[in-house]
């Protein structure tokens, strides 16, 4: 449903931002790294399932996630970080691609 080379990180001023910022990859801490994150957006089936499997993920800065927009094009959740600053992922949906039989 969702393609996974266009996960987009943005901050409330329209910034964008590495996703490496909210991932931790070092193997070390519990924090995802940035396969963990397209691996679950690559999974999930539906908006309210993706919002799912990224809590799942404890991502920095990305405390009590929600949809913030779900439309036809694209999904952009956003949560906070301990000092209240807002992060925003939004994630386009892979184009549906149509098919003609030739009879």
């Amino acid at each position: 449903m969702y393609d996974i080379n266009t996960i987009t990180l943005l901050y409330p001023n329209g910034a964008c931002g590495a996703l490496s910022n909210i991932c931790h990859g070092n193997g070390v801490n519990k924090y995802a790294t940035v396969q963990d994150l397209q691996d679950a957006v690559e999974d999930s089936q539906n908006s309210t399932h993706l919002v799912m499997k990224l809590s799942d993920l404890d991502l920095i800065g990305m405390d009590d996630i929600i949809i913030d927009r779900d439309t036809a094009e694209y999904t952009r959740v956003r949560g906070h970080d301990c000092f209240g600053n807002i992060n925003i992922i939004k994630i386009m949906k892979k184009k549906r691609k149509l098919c003609t039989l030739m009879g």
